[in-house]
């Protein structure tokens, strides 16, 4: 791939991310030198250049490639109970109690849409037509209905520029290679998901097969389900945060980009 054409891909999805809101590359070599438990250089081609193309845009401070192992996720659930953002629960086993702030929900419907070229070929248009989202959403030209919500490629352009570009600031980028199913079923899915959030590394540990081993089902030229999210609160910050959680409701969003086999969260 030329310089060109990476840069080009770099900003598929950012038509209107200024210059200054990316990493140059002598920026992304530092960090990719500096990230620790990893060597990108060792992940499949098509991987570096995903992991690539976000960490320019997110900036995270350093970037950490998941093992899965049980030493790993009780060292994150060590950080998290340092920061006060989840207590252990000493009466049970294995037991740990997270208060998130009440205004952080995991998906909420109404900020949650696919984006497609052709709008009448992923969700029906209802008889009375499609209702626009409402202002307090924070999302332009969301189109709205019972069977689903739905935003142009270029709406979605613009509102990830609004929100992404240096969203992970002095933050860690987590690397989470997981599988839905047994790794290598014959109906398995794979994926790979990029966070800033510790709290959602363990719980992709507890909800999928996670592990270093799914890198081995990932060639280059491999189809895997490409999962961004980011809790939106870059560091340092002057937000005042709920029982120590991060997030950022009021810019909350939920993307589904079928034709790019992509899912981006914020």
């Amino acid at each position: 791939m030329t310089d060109n054409q990476s840069s080009i891909e770099q900003n598929r999805h950012f038509e209107g991310v200024k210059d200054d809101q990316v990493l140059a590359d002598d920026q992304w070599l530092k960090l990719q030198a500096a990230a620790y438990h990893s060597n990108l250089t060792k992940l499949p081609k098509s991987l570096q250049d995903y992991i690539e193309e976000k960490a320019k845009i997110c900036q995270p401070e350093a970037i950490h490639i998941c093992d899965g192992s049980i030493e790993e996720y009780n060292a994150l659930l060590r950080q998290l109970e340092r920061n006060g953002q989840v207590q252990k629960l000493e009466k049970m086993n294995n037991c740990w109690l997270a208060l998130t702030d009440p205004k952080d929900v995991a998906r909420v419907e109404s900020r949650t849409f696919i984006s497609t070229t052709s709008q009448i070929e992923t969700v029906a248009t209802p008889t009375h037509g499609f209702k626009d989202g409402e202002p307090s959403l924070n999302l332009r030209n969301l189109k709205c209905s019972a069977l689903g919500n739905w935003m142009s490629p270029e709406d979605l352009d613009y509102e990830l520029s609004r929100r992404l570009p240096g969203c992970m600031k002095g933050r860690t980028m987590y690397v989470i290679p997981y599988s839905m199913g047994p790794i290598g079923g014959t109906i398995s899915k794979i994926g790979i998901e990029l966070t800033d959030s510790p709290y959602v590394v363990c719980s992709m540990r507890i909800m999928t097969r996670m592990g270093i081993n799914v890198f081995e089902k990932i060639a280059d030229e491999s189809v895997f389900v490409k999962c961004l999210h980011s809790v939106g609160v870059p560091l340092p910050t002057t937000r005042t945060l709920v029982n120590n959680w991060a997030c950022n409701p009021e810019m909350t969003m939920i993307a589904h980009l079928p034709e790019k086999n992509e899912v981006i969260s914020f």
